[in-house]
């Protein structure tokens, strides 16, 4: 009778222990056949189980990779929202410089792509160029970057073929160390533009005087007269006659001369 009394509680509740409300018990843990780790298939863990169904003990009723990587969640540890955790890196497989395909690195990336470590996700050349961006520099606003001077090639000036100068240059295109980014000539004088100094408004600049394009005559020649006017030597013939018609009649007594003889030139 003891022995029946003793099974009865078995046969119609589980276990002679108070139970939880998912029919554990302390020293069994689960009414149910349990796996090697204390796991029974209804419930997944005898511990409190987090969101994601991670226990303390275990971390994750999943099977887990040599890394602590479960297929459904990734890492046992708290990703960042590109599914990053901080001793792995990435759930993905990572490069030897610590990259991955769908998110480049894992660091703080700049808006270009470009993390402190490596400089850029792509391949880049012996100058830290990269094709996409042109360097891991900060650039200005025609593509020069501090350690180069520009992405393109330079001649033996510092001149790129787009831009002319690595240096400021002036609306004209003249930068200070070279003058013009075209051929001068033995004076300083460039086609397109006629001298590197301040031209005044006749085109004269002070180191040179007047341009070969001028009137051919220097500053301060003086100009012949112009021709004289049909009109002017009119009247001069005019002012001759009266001043010999003058003289004479200071010497000869003369008539009174007809109405309009006077007039000299009409």
């Amino acid at each position: 009778q003891q022995i029946a009394f003793i099974r009865a509680p078995f046969t119609s509740r589980g276990s002679p222990e108070v139970l939880d409300s998912q029919g554990f018990a302390p020293t069994r843990g689960s009414p149910e056949v349990l796996d090697s780790q204390g796991f029974a298939p209804t419930r997944g863990s005898p511990e409190v189980l987090d969101s994601q169904g991670f226990a303390p003990t275990r971390g994750s009723p999943e099977v887990l990779d040599s890394q602590g990587f479960a297929p459904s969640r990734g890492s046992p540890e708290v990703l960042d929202s590109q599914g990053f955790a901080p001793t792995r890196g990435s759930p993905e497989v990572l490069d030897s410089q610590g990259f991955a395909p769908t998110r480049g690195s894992p660091e703080v990336l700049d808006s270009q792509g470009f993390a402190p470590t490596r400089g850029s996700p792509e391949v880049l050349d012996s100058q830290g160029f990269a094709p996409t961006r042109g360097s891991p520099e900060v650039l200005d606003s025609q593509g020069f970057a501090p350690t180069r001077g520009s992405p393109e090639v330079l001649d033996s000036q510092g001149f790129a073929p787009t831009r002319g100068s690595p240096e400021v240059l002036d609306s004209q295109g003249f930068a200070p160390t070279r003058g013009s980014p075209e051929v001068l000539d033995s004076q300083g004088f460039a086609p397109t533009r006629g001298s590197p100094e301040v031209l005044d408004s006749q085109g004269f600049a002070p180191s040179r005087g007047p341009q070969s394009g001028g009137a051919g005559r220097e500053r301060g020649s003086k100009s012949p007269p112009p021709p004289p006017s049909p009109s002017t030597n009119c009247q001069s013939r005019a002012r001759k006659a009266a001043a010999r018609h003058l003289a004479v009649s200071r010497d000869v007594p003369r008539e009174p001369e007809p109405c309009g003889a006077s007039t000299l030139c009409v």
